[in-house]
């Protein structure tokens, strides 16, 4: 049994996860709100939200507002006379007239060390970055999109080699440990907020499809952290151009070589592709997005492919792709 009655606002994995991790530790939520039912897939099959679908395995109570401003809304979580409101990336602004309802007010657990990465993605945006460190934020909820005073934070070292998905289970799982800790001391008056400093801000956005769009005259280095960061959204792909079609290529995986680090297999291999990338005697600069059979030359540096996906087809190895497609070595990818 859950020590304080509060609602809980939440729709993806990293949400699920973060519940999952209240209700093993006895913080039941008197109700779920959720994201509405959305088509998935090709066949556009209606899905419930991994929160809506966890919360009823659970026998917590489900709703799942097309729109949360209404009064007769409002109302309805008034109804519940809950203590407070637990927030996991809902996925829309949640207006004041609901953030006042409970009693304590609203928390929001975030995976960043806020003010750092507000905003929808700051776990890819935070891979993508290069950071060293990120983090979980517990955090009061006012108006403005991730700016409240801050109850509690965690840090987080990276490795370099974290992807997307990864990182959410382990920052979700640490939040909701967090929560554990904070909500009964936040309720007992023992938590002091500290504000936010605003002025050092950084901001995420909404991820696009157009977002994974590889632009090969960045680095190596840069386009891998692309691939660990865009998985499994938007993707990391560029476009093959062949036969007078395009086809959309995905990297699944790679590594990034210097040039002046060429390693592996291949050695002389990788050392002829890094060097096609810089000026020749004639002045002439191989095109960024120019595949050789070790890999793609970039604007600094080789990106070794390891896991590639054509559109509509299976997964392969580097290696494996390039023996089923004798006419990729040579071509230029956009």
């Amino acid at each position: 049994m859950s020590i304080a009655k509060f609602l809980y606002f939440g729709t993806p994995e990293f949400s699920r996860i973060v519940l999952e991790e209240l209700l093993e530790s006895g913080f039941a939520p008197v109700a779920v709100v959720t994201a509405p039912d959305k088509p998935v897939g090709r066949k556009q099959v209606l899905t419930e939200s991994p929160v809506a679908a966890f919360a009823k395995q659970n026998g917590v109570e489900v709703l799942k507002p097309e729109k949360i401003k209404p009064l007769e809304f409002v109302e309805k979580l008034k109804s519940y006379q809950p203590d407070l409101m637990v927030v996991a990336a809902y996925g829309k602004i949640i207006p004041q007239a609901i953030l006042d309802v409970p009693k304590h007010g609203a928390i929001n657990v975030h995976p960043s060390l806020l003010p750092k990465w507000r905003g929808a993605s700051p776990i890819p945006y935070a891979i993508l970055n290069g950071d060293q460190k990120t983090g979980v934020t517990i955090m009061l909820m006012d108006a403005e999109m991730d700016h409240g005073a801050i109850l509690a934070q965690e840090e987080v070292v990276l490795k370099g080699d974290e992807i997307t998905v990864a990182l959410t289970s382990r920052l979700a799982r640490i939040g909701g440990r967090m929560l554990t800790e904070v909500i009964p001391r936040w309720l007992a008056g023992k938590v002091t907020p500290v504000e936010q400093d605003h002025a050092a801000a950084t901001y995420t956005k909404i991820l696009t499809k157009e977002d994974g769009r590889i632009d090969w005259s960045k680095s190596a280095a840069q386009i891998e952290r692309q691939v660990r960061a865009f998985d499994p959204w938007p993707g990391a792909w560029a476009v093959w151009a062949r036969d007078g079609e395009a086809s959309v290529i995905k990297l699944l995986a790679a590594s990034a070589v210097p040039h002046s680090e060429p390693r592996g297999k291949n050695l002389e291999a990788r050392r002829d592709s890094s060097a096609a990338a810089r000026p020749q005697n004639d002045g002439v600069v191989a095109v960024p997005g120019t595949v050789t059979a070790a890999g793609v030359i970039t604007g600094d540096g080789l990106l070794e492919p390891v896991t590639v996906q054509l559109a509509g087809k299976r997964p392969m190895d580097w290696a494996e792709f390039l023996r089923g497609h004798g006419d990729f070595v040579g071509s230029i990818l956009k």
